[in-house]
C-alpha cells in the first residue's frame, strides 16, 4: 500500500491531509467496483509505461527488491495486481492508517527495510 504524490512544498500539509483523509475513508467502506477498476487500470498501465525503458526496469526491480526482498516480486505484480479484490484494499488501508499514527512505516515482513 503506498501513495505517490508530486506536489509544490506549500501542499504538503493539505495533501498530507486529503491522502490521510481518503485512507481513514478505505478504512471504513468498501472500495466499488468501478473506482476498484479504475485503480487497477491506471496502475497496471503506469507499470507498463515505466518499464519501458532498461532503466526503467532497473528502477522497478530495484524498488520490489527493497520492499519485498526478492527479485521475483517484480514478475508477479502484474498478476497480483489484476487479482486484488475490495476485500483486500481495506486490510492495507488499515495497516497503513495504523503505522502512520505510530509514525512508522508498513514494512512488509521480509523486506530487507524491516530490519
Amino acid at each position: 500500500f503506498m501513495v505517490f504524490v508530486t506536489l509544490e512544498a506549500k501542499n504538503l500539509e493539505a495533501t498530507r491531509e486529503v491522502v490521510l483523509e481518503e485512507i481513514e475513508r478505505l478504512c471504513t467502506k468498501r472500495v466499488s467496483r468501478r473506482e476498484l477498476a479504475k485503480a487497477k487500470k491506471m496502475r497496471i498501465n503506469g507499470y507498463d509505461f515505466e518499464n519501458e525503458t532498461t532503466n526503467g526496469q532497473s528502477q522497478s526491480l530495484g524498488l520490489f527488491y527493497t520492499l519485498s526482498g526478492s527479485e521475483q516480486h517484480d514478475q508477479n505484480y502484474l498478476r497480483e495486481t489484476a487479482g486484488v479484490s475490495g476485500g483486500r484494499v481495506r486490510p492495507g488501508a488499515r495497516r497503513a492508517s495504523a503505522a502512520q499514527g505510530s509514525g512508522q512505516s508498513p514494512t512488509p515482513p521480509g523486506s530487507p527495510l524491516a530490519r
